[in-house]
Formats: C-alpha cells, sequence, structure tokens
C-alpha cells in the first residue's frame, strides 16, 4: 500500500522474479521528506545518493500511474530497488 500524508493510498504489488510475495513485507509507505531548509548554515538535508534514491522511487511509480508499468511490473521493480540483494 502506497500511502501519503493526506490519507490518499495506492495498492502496489511488491514480488519476486518468480511472482511470490517476499517474506516480512505487509505494507510499504513512500513519504515525501523536505530536501532542503532556509537559514544561514542550511544545505540539503538529503544526501545526493539518497535523493537519487528517492527519485528512482518516484520514477517507477509514475511509471505505474501512467501506465508504462503493470501492477505485477511495477511491483518488482520497487522490489529489485528497494532491496537489491535479494533474489
Amino acid at each position: 500500500m502506497l500511502a501519503d500524508m493526506n490519507g490518499d493510498s495506492e495498492e502496489v504489488v511488491v514480488s519476486l522474479p518468480d511472482g511470490t510475495m517476499p517474506e516480512n513485507i505487509s505494507d510499504l509507505e513512500l513519504l515525501k521528506v523536505p530536501t532542503t531548509m532556509h537559514g544561514p548554515e542550511s544545505g540539503p538535508l538529503t544526501p545526493a545518493e539518497v535523493a537519487e534514491r528517492m527519485a528512482r522511487t518516484d520514477f517507477i511509480i509514475e511509471e505505474y500511474k501512467t501506465g508504462i508499468l503493470d501492477e505485477h511490473e511495477a511491483g518488482a521493480e520497487l522490489f529489485h530497488h528497494l532491496f537489491p540483494n535479494e533474489h
């Protein structure tokens, strides 16, 4: 289940390449996090590598929302992106 702070949610299936559900995953919640602050010593709160990974996650979700990926493809892409060492 992908949920945002205003209560909207969307269900996405996260599965292994063989179509089975990984153990110990029930819900996946993505939160938008502020990445900058304004002030004399402010700078990015999110390291560049983390911001890049967040952008990749957003890209996969956008491909799903626009119909480029179906729910199983999007789930597989998210799983491989979020858990790159799992098979």
